[in-house]
């Protein structure tokens, strides 16, 4: 069972799975601007549309990694900026959770891929630079 009560409020479940601070509608759906600490760990902060990430904000996972950029629909979608928790850092396209479109991977070794990306693999035209 959720609580919940319209404007900016907590939201909470008596099964302490999540933790929600921010903007609700008068349903308790979130909508607007808020944070939420997952029970796992992971959080996110940023825009809400009908109770799902949309728009900018920033998701952090327990390992360390993080993205800061768009979402859509609950997913990361758009441009933004992926560091991993191994230390590689993408920016660039993402559709439905995964690099697609144009996009930057710089490795921890300093190697560098740009170009194509599709389904999470480079992929098409591209050039990769080797550090040493």
């Amino acid at each position: 069972m959720q609580y919940a009560s319209p404007g900016y409020n907590n939201m909470y479940s008596n099964n302490r799975e999540n933790n929600y601070l921010g903007e609700l509608d008068e349903n308790g759906v979130r909508q607007g601007y808020g944070q939420i600490t997952y029970f796992n760990g992971d959080s996110y902060e940023g825009s809400w549309v009908n109770d799902k990430m949309g728009g900018l904000g920033i998701y952090r996972w327990r390992d360390g990694g993080w993205y800061e950029g768009e979402f859509h629909e609950g997913k990361i979608n758009g441009t933004g900026v992926r560091v991993y928790a191994s230390g590689n850092v993408y920016t660039g396209d993402f559709v439905k959770g995964r690099k697609e479109g144009q996009g930057k991977m710089v490795f921890k070794s300093g190697d560098c891929y740009q170009g194509e990306w599709a389904n999470d693999e480079m992929h098409g035209k591209g050039m990769y630079t080797w550090a040493s």
